[in-house]
């Protein structure tokens, strides 16, 4: 957003402007690939029913196809930490 470069460059300076909308692009570009795969490996999920283990190839291939082998780390990290608590438990998360 240009009032966001604006204001960035006002407080730092146009190239760390610059530097920042870089990282506010990278961070939307990872958002969108994160709920592309969650959306098709709830598919994958859904059709394997009763027999999750059935999909682990196929989960496997989706983040291969959308990650690198070091954002695989990140989202195992994501999912992780992004996982629905269980049922009864009341932990919260700071």
């Amino acid at each position: 957003d240009n009032e966001i470069y604006r204001l960035r460059a006002a407080a730092f300076s146009p190239a760390a402007a610059a530097r920042l909308a870089e990282l506010d692009r990278a961070e939307a570009d990872w958002q969108q690939r994160i709920a592309s795969y969650q959306a098709q490996r709830t598919q994958l999920l859904q059709q394997a029913g009763n027999h999750p283990g059935n999909a682990s190839a196929a989960l496997q291939q989706l983040r291969d196809a959308g990650f690198s082998a070091e954002e695989q780390l990140r989202l195992g990290a994501y999912e992780q930490w992004n996982k629905p608590p269980a049922v009864g438990c009341q932990a919260a998360r700071t």
